[in-house]
């Protein structure tokens, strides 16, 4: 069974049709049961967010469309932002029982700890298992939206992510199989990164923008 795929998308934004066609393709891919990741870097200001929003426009009608930023905090971390966002934005739209409607069997509670709707948190629960169920609960989310139709995740602005993000970030990538989901992921690469994101290295990568070279790599 393949795992998900991966690709690093090139920092000049001169012309976007290039990489715009290499996030299309990525999705079509993803469309057809075959997950893929694609990575967003580069600088401030250089278009990114403009990007990703010119490509949702274009698949607007044909995926559902879940969108989270990491923040920068001075003090205290916020762990999970982006997915504590993306599960807000589901609440507003669906309803906090339809959203535990979609986990049937499973203990939507546990989700508390990225949004209150859930009820409480579980008491009692050792912090390494109950991470590991919140991990499984939320690919379990993500599969099921995507049984209804394709997800586009977006995560921005990785390079500010808490340790707590890129391992739940990394836990998804790698654990998608044949379900309708592209994860895309912005970063700004001359950023210092609070916590390095780091991928399971058995993830594939390949190059996908204006036809520059790039071998094969890990995130």
């Amino acid at each position: 069974m393949e795992t998900v795929s991966a690709a690093r998308v090139s920092p000049v934004f001169a012309g976007r049709e290039a990489e715009l066609a290499a996030l299309s393709h990525a999705f079509e891919a993803a469309a057809s049961g075959t997950p893929a990741a694609v990575l967003l870097g580069a600088e401030a200001g250089s278009g990114k967010s403009r990007l990703v929003a010119e490509f949702a426009a274009r698949v607007r009608d044909r995926a559902l469309l879940l969108t989270g930023g990491c923040v920068e905090l001075s003090v205290a971390d916020l762990p999970y932002a982006p997915f504590a966002a993306v599960l807000r934005d589901l609440v507003r739209e669906r309803g906090a029982a339809a959203v535990a409607g979609l986990l049937p069997g499973q203990r939507a509670a546990e989700l508390a700890v990225l949004l209150p709707e859930f009820d409480a948190w579980p008491a009692g629960a050792d912090p390494e298992t109950a991470r590991a169920r919140l991990f499984e609960l939320l690919l379990r989310l993500l599969e099921a939206l995507a049984d209804q139709q394709p997800v586009v995740l977006v995560v921005e602005d990785v390079h500010w992510a808490d340790r707590p993000t890129c391992d739940l970030l990394s836990f998804l990538v790698h654990s998608l199989r044949q379900a309708a989901v592209l994860v895309v992921v912005t970063f700004r690469p001359d950023s210092p990164h609070r916590a390095e994101p780091r991928p399971p290295s058995s993830t594939p990568c390949t190059s996908a923008a204006m036809g520059i070279p790039c071998s094969p790599r890990p995130w």
